[in-house]
C-alpha cells in the first residue's frame, strides 16, 4: 500500500515538474483553474495507470507516456502537437537522468538495491524526492529566466 501511495505522490510531483516546464513555452490554453486542475489530474492518473499496467515494459511505456503527456500539454498549454511531443520527450530524457543520477547515489551510498528495500527505504526514498525536488527546482528556474527575458523584451 505504501508504495502505491509513494508511487502516486512521485507521479503527481513528476507532472507538476512537467506543467512548469511546459509553462515555459507557451501560455495556458484555459484561465479556468478548475479546467486546468481537471487537464493535470487526468495527466496524473493517466500516466500511474500505464506506469502499473506496463511495469516491465520500458520502452512501451516511455513511447506512450511521452505521447499522453504532449496530449495533455497540447491541451494545458498553448502549443502544437509536434512542439508538445518534442518537449516531452525532452522532459522524459530529463527525468531519466534525474532517475539514473538517483539510482547512482543511492547505490553509492547503500550496499544493494536489496539493501535499499529492506533496511534504508526511507532514506532511499528522500533522496528520490530531493532529485524531483532538483528538477522542479530547474524548471522554476528556467521559467522565472524566461517570464524576465520577456517582460525586459516588452520593456
Amino acid at each position: 500500500m505504501l508504495n502505491y501511495v509513494q508511487g502516486i505522490m512521485l507521479t503527481a510531483l513528476e507532472i507538476i515538474c512537467c506543467k512548469i516546464f511546459f509553462e515555459s513555452f507557451g501560455k495556458k490554453r484555459y484561465e479556468s483553474s478548475t479546467r486546468n486542475c481537471i487537464i493535470i489530474l487526468s495527466t496524473i492518473i493517466s500516466c500511474y495507470l500505464v506506469v502499473l499496467a506496463l511495469y516491465n515494459k520500458f520502452i512501451i511505456k516511455q513511447i506512450l507516456i511521452i505521447v499522453m503527456i504532449a496530449l495533455f500539454m497540447s491541451v494545458y498549454v498553448k502549443v502544437k502537437l509536434i512542439k508538445a511531443i518534442v518537449l516531452s520527450l525532452l522532459f522524459q530524457g530529463l527525468l531519466l537522468s534525474v532517475d539514473y543520477l538517483t539510482l547512482w547515489v543511492n547505490l553509492s551510498l547503500f550496499k544493494s538495491l536489496a539493501d535499499i528495500n529492506e533496511s534504508h527505504l526511507i532514506g532511499a526514498s528522500m533522496i528520490t524526492v530531493v532529485s524531483k525536488k532538483y528538477c522542479y527546482f530547474f524548471n522554476s528556474c528556467v521559467n522565472q529566466k524566461e517570464k524576465s527575458e520577456i517582460k525586459h523584451r516588452m520593456l
